[in-house]
Formats: structure tokens, C-alpha cells, sequence
């Protein structure tokens, strides 16, 4: 029975034993496989959630700089709405050819439609020395830009002056247009002609 107890208690310290190795085992496994897996896996989540939160971010800031865009558009869409009603308004290139006729141009003129290539000067004058000038102002003030008076005959040969301003337009691939923005100043214009030949 000696012996008994004796293998017995060998056997309890032999168990004893391995069960301090598989602790031992067990607390290094977490110091160094487990606790470092955690910590990349935490700071790899972190990450994860700076991103989301980032590109949430962009989402936002897109959708507001999308609206203002439309917001833009809009205001621009209105502003060409109203001088296309309110003044004589066209777009041509340097050399007369017209890109855009607004409304009011068009009536004052008498213009149904145009052809492209059509030059500027030939829409709104029949005389040729009409012609020339308004030519000349175009070619001449194509970088700087032109305010001056102007005399133009329709088609139905009725004389009109015109307030007009020449602003050139630079567009991002070196082409160059001219925006025309004029007044109709035919009455005053009359008007001040018959007072001089009054005095």
C-alpha cells in the first residue's frame, strides 16, 4: 500500500507538474500570440472606423458642394433668362462669326434664325460701311474689350443706335469669345439729333 501511495503521489505531482507547464503554456500564448493579435485587431477596427467616419465625411462635403453646383447652375440659368430678356445680348468669335443670339437681339432685328459662320455684323446692319465698322470694333478690341455707340440698320432699313459693350471671354482652351451686351438708345438717340438740329 506504501507503494501505492507513493505512485499515487508521484502521479499527483507529475499532474501537478503538467498542469503548471500548460498554464505556463497558456499565459504565454496569451502574452505573446493573443494579446498582440488583439491589439492589431483593435488598432485595424480603429482604422476601420477613421475611415468610415472620413468617408462619411467626403459624402457630406460632396453632397453640399453638389448642391451649391446646382445652386449655381440655377442662378446662372435665371441671370442668362433675364439678360436674354432684358438686353440685346449675343456671343461671337474675334472674327464676327455668331455663337448666340438672344431673344431680344433677335426681335430687334428681325432675326428668325442664323446660319453658323453667319457674321455678326451682317445680321444687325445692311449697309456695308455699318458692316465695316462694327467688323473693325470686333477684330480691333478682341482682347481688351469695347464700350462705345454704334449705328445699325435693319432690314427694314430703319436706322438704330446702340449702347454696346464688348467684353471678351476667355475659355480654358486659349479660344477667345466676345460677349456683346448692348442697349437700344435709338429714341434718345433721335431725340438728341432733332435738338441739334433745332439749335
Amino acid at each position: 500500500e506504501k507503494e501505492a501511495n507513493e505512485k499515487v503521489y508521484a502521479l499527483r505531482r507529475l499532474e501537478f507538474l503538467l498542469m503548471i507547464i500548460t498554464l505556463a503554456l497558456l499565459f504565454f500564448e496569451f502574452i505573446f500570440i493573443f494579446f498582440p493579435s488583439a491589439k492589431f485587431v483593435k488598432r485595424i477596427i480603429s482604422s476601420l472606423i477613421q475611415s468610415k467616419n472620413e468617408a462619411l465625411q467626403s459624402a457630406k462635403d460632396a453632397d453640399m458642394l453638389r448642391e451649391k453646383n446646382e445652386n449655381s447652375v440655377l442662378k446662372i440659368r435665371k441671370f442668362n433668362d433675364l439678360m436674354d430678356k432684358t438686353l440685346l445680348f449675343a456671343r461671337v468669335l474675334p472674327n464676327g462669326s455668331v455663337i448666340d443670339l438672344g431673344d431680344k437681339f433677335s426681335k430687334r432685328f428681325k432675326i428668325s434664325s442664323f446660319s453658323q459662320g453667319q457674321k455678326f455684323y451682317e445680321l444687325i446692319s445692311i449697309h456695308k460701311k455699318e458692316q465695316d465698322e462694327i467688323q473693325n470694333i470686333l477684330t480691333t478690341h478682341d482682347k481688351f474689350g469695347w464700350n462705345g455707340e454704334i449705328k445699325a440698320t435693319t432690314k427694314n432699313k430703319e436706322d438704330v443706335w446702340l449702347d454696346m459693350y464688348i467684353v471678351p471671354f476667355f475659355e480654358s482652351k486659349g479660344k477667345t469669345e466676345l460677349v456683346v451686351v448692348a442697349s437700344d438708345i435709338t429714341k434718345r438717340k433721335k431725340a438728341k439729333l432733332e435738338i441739334e438740329k433745332l439749335t
